[in-house]
């Protein structure tokens, strides 16, 4: 069992047991960031600026200073744009009663090349009115339409494995 998988109050007692030690291993990463040790040595082997180098190493085995570690951002826990920034955009959004492939990916959260995707599936989003050669929809349509999710496809036929 994993740190990520104890209770929380052995979790804090294992948080308090890394404060006396003086080097942390793998394992002691693992605790302090609340993952699996697994994924500690998968951001060291192949992810790039994901742990820091270590500060020595003890029979072979790398450590880390613990103050290497809590200077250093946590993998997965990425810095989120402002919330006022996504305002500022959807407020800008709201003046236009017409919008483009970009102004449904902003609102939507997601990247124009999906917006661009969703598009080509028939019956995914709803017709576009061509202005020029840039596709365009009525601000009201989409504000009201179900985005499309992940997996809405539903993917490939598994097999029959009961036969």
């Amino acid at each position: 069992m994993s740190a990520a998988d104890k209770p929380d109050d052995e979790r804090a007692e294992l948080l308090e047991q890394l404060n006396t030690k003086p080097y942390w291993t793998y394992d002691d990463i693992a605790v302090y960031w609340d993952m699996k040790p697994k994924s500690v040595r998968t951001y060291r082997f192949t992810r790039a600026g994901f742990l820091p180098d270590p500060d020595d190493t003890i029979n072979r085995a790398p450590v880390w200073e613990p103050d290497t570690i809590r200077n250093h951002p946590r993998p997965g826990a990425q810095e989120q744009a402002p919330d006022t920034e996504r305002e500022r955009q959807l407020e800008e959004l709201n003046r236009k009663d017409t919008w483009t492939m970009q102004d449904v990916a902003t609102y939507w959260g997601i990247s124009v090349e999906s917006v661009r995707k969703y598009r080509i599936r028939p019956g995914v989003l709803p017709e576009a009115t061509m202005v020029s050669r840039t596709p365009t929809w009525p601000a009201d349509v989409i504000r009201n339409y179900q985005r499309p999710g992940r997996g809405a496809g539903g993917g490939r036929k598994r097999k029959d494995v009961s036969q």
